[in-house]
Parts: C-alpha cells; structure tokens; sequence
C-alpha cells in the first residue's frame, strides 16, 4: 500500500516538471519583437516560438532559457525602440 503512494507521488512530480505553455506576457513580447527577429537574435528555430505563440507544450528548460533571452533584450529597451520605428 505504502509503496504504491509513493510511485504516484514520483510519476506526477516528473510529469509536471518536463513541458510548459509560454505566459501572456512572453506571447505578447514575442507579437511586439517580431518571429523572425526573436529566433535570429535567441538562436532558437522559429518552430519553436510558433509553438509558444500557439500555446503548444515546450520543454522547460528550453522556454525557461528563452524566458531570461527574453528579459535582457527588454532590458536593453529594443523592443521599445522597435516599436517606434515602426510607427
């Protein structure tokens, strides 16, 4: 009976851990910044941030990486100065 528990406890830990859906607020960004422009600059594939766009499970690790590309190129203020060349 114990063991039983236990085996569930580790199966549902694994699974929750091994693949994501991208946040709002990272879809929006990747909108602002443009596909072409995120997979040049991030080095990941533009299928993989189609995926995130359409709201597919992605790796974790893979997202969480693209997550912290994400953060320090809004830190440098690109996307803001993206946006206004283009108005």
């Amino acid at each position: 009976g114990d063991d039983i528990s236990v085996l569930e406890f580790k199966t549902t830990e694994y699974g929750r851990a091994k693949r994501v859906v991208a946040s709002e607020e990272a879809k929006s960004d990747i909108k602002r910044i443009g596909i072409k422009k995120c997979a040049r600059e991030s080095g990941f594939t533009r299928i993989f941030i189609r995926k995130l766009l359409r709201g597919l499970p992605v790796k974790r690790n893979s997202y969480n990486e693209f997550v912290r590309w994400l953060q320090s190129y809004k830190s440098q203020d690109n996307v803001d100065s993206s946006c206004n060349s283009v108005n």
